[in-house]
This record gives C-alpha cells, sequence and structure tokens, in this order.
C-alpha cells in the first residue's frame, strides 16, 4: 500500500509539534495494513473517503485505487473537516 499527502496535509502535518507528530505518523503507517487499523470511519456522502481518529486528531483520507491512499486533511477535531 502505498500512502500520498496532498501539499495542503504535508502542511498541515509539518506544523504539529512532536508528540502529535510521533503519534499522526505512526496512525499514517497503520493505513498501510489491509484492512487498515485503526478508530476509522467511512465518511458519509463521499466516495472512498474515510477519516481516521487520533486523539483530538483527525486524518481525512481517499483510497484512490487498491493500492494508493491520499491523505488529503490533517488537523483537530473541529477544523479537519473544513475545506
Amino acid at each position: 500500500m502505498k500512502i500520498k499527502m496532498s501539499n495542503k496535509a504535508k502542511k498541515q502535518f509539518n506544523r504539529l509539534n512532536e508528540p502529535e507528530l510521533s503519534r499522526i505518523a505512526e496512525a499514517i503507517e497503520k493505513l498501510k495494513f489491509e484492512p487498515p487499523e485503526g478508530d476509522i470511519i467511512k465518511l458519509t456522502d463521499e466516495i472512498n473517503k474515510y477519516r481516521m481518529r487520533t486523539g483530538d486528531y483527525r486524518i481525512i483520507y481517499e483510497k484512490k485505487t487498491d493500492d494508493i491512499i491520499l491523505i488529503q486533511r490533517i488537523g483537530r477535531r473541529g477544523q479537519a473537516y473544513k475545506e
């Protein structure tokens, strides 16, 4: 499984402080498993879009193909869903 990040997600990831950065990086690695591990829910009214909960943070991602995942946004729970 290959994981890619949008430019927006890269900026959000790089702004995190060390404890959150490590925790989010570990959570992203769990997306490589089949099926992905973690607190994951499919977003309603969206095709192939999911959210992964990691503490107060949410990772919004989309399954592009069977072997590519695109992380679109990373943020605190209230901010992650806003575009």
